[in-house]
């Protein structure tokens, strides 16, 4: 123990910075090994950060210590420091789903988790590897409003294009059935048919929801359009859905906006709470 103290001052009085990791990483190692004290390892490793706040192999050593001693806010805390110098998508793609992991099942904060993989969708923007899991998370903390305004967020950021569907689908399904207003559920659908006339998950939504308020013509409309689907030819290789969706424009939609508004829906219907901003990463409690 007595060596290891001498070396810990060694390293204060190092005036190098290299030369004190390397110092620091030595009394990291005989603190775990030699003496088993993993604390003092901690505490070695820790002044690296301090140093080096990008120091990867320094991070993953006490990543490796918290884990073997359960210190899970301490560990969040480590990741989301992590996350602050790592550039690489995979890797930051990795520590989002981590850290929201940790703070979901270690951390009993659901919140904390919806807000990392808020943060991570703002900037990925792929509805495949982070959507059904923000669907999951709002559903466990009645996180509805926060989860729409998200995805209409990154609909902006993403703009009228291709790749926004599955975005309208995914946050059209929540405000029909989770926050019960159908015309902003119909909007959305609208807006997946003005970019794919053919799709037919949005189009056995949007009829469905007409049915449910006794939309009667808006419902032939979409009937007709699907009997129109069935008769059209095959779309030839390399066709793209630009020209269908200007066809599309160009019919008679149904009116969506005379879709019950939330208003006036039937008693009973849950409301959405006040929206609050995904944007600030979390603290470690809460």
């Amino acid at each position: 123990r007595s060596c290891v103290e001498i070396i810990d001052r060694k390293a204060e009085i190092t005036p190098d910075t290299f030369d004190r990791v390397s110092i620091l990483f030595s009394v990291a190692e005989m603190w775990e090994k030699k003496i088993g004290e993993a604390e003092g390892a901690k505490r070695a490793y820790g002044q690296v950060l301090e140093l080096q706040a990008s120091n990867l192999d320094a991070s993953q050593e006490l990543e490796r210590l918290y884990e073997a001693d359960m210190q899970w806010e301490e560990l969040v805390n480590l990741l989301l420091l992590r996350l602050e110098h790592t550039t690489d998508p995979f890797e930051r793609e990795e520590l989002f789903k981590k850290t929201a992991n940790v703070f979901e099942t270690r951390l009993q904060s659901v919140d904390n988790a919806f807000v990392v993989l808020s943060n991570a969708f703002e900037e990925f923007r792929d509805d495949e590897r982070f959507g059904p899991e923000l669907e999951r998370l709002a559903g466990l903390g009645d996180k509805w409003q926060d989860f729409v305004s998200l995805f209409e967020t990154v609909l902006q950021a993403v703009g009228h294009v291709q790749a926004s569907v599955a975005l309208h689908l995914r946050v059209a399904a929540a405000y029909d059935r989770e926050l019960h207003t159908p015309e902003h559920a119909g909007t959305h659908y609208q807006y997946v048919l003005s970019i794919e006339p053919e799709n037919l998950k949005a189009l056995d939504a949007l009829e469905s929801l007409l049915v449910r308020y006794n939309k009667w013509p808006e419902v032939v409309a979409v009937l007709q359009r699907r009997a129109d689907l069935s008769q059209e030819p095959a779309s030839p290789p390399g066709a793209t859905s630009k020209g269908r969706a200007s066809a599309s424009r160009d019919q008679d939609w149904p009116p969506v906006a005379h879709l019950p508004s939330a208003a006036s829906r039937s008693p009973g219907a849950r409301s959405g709470r006040d929206h609050r901003s995904h944007r600030s990463f979390p603290s470690s409690t809460g």
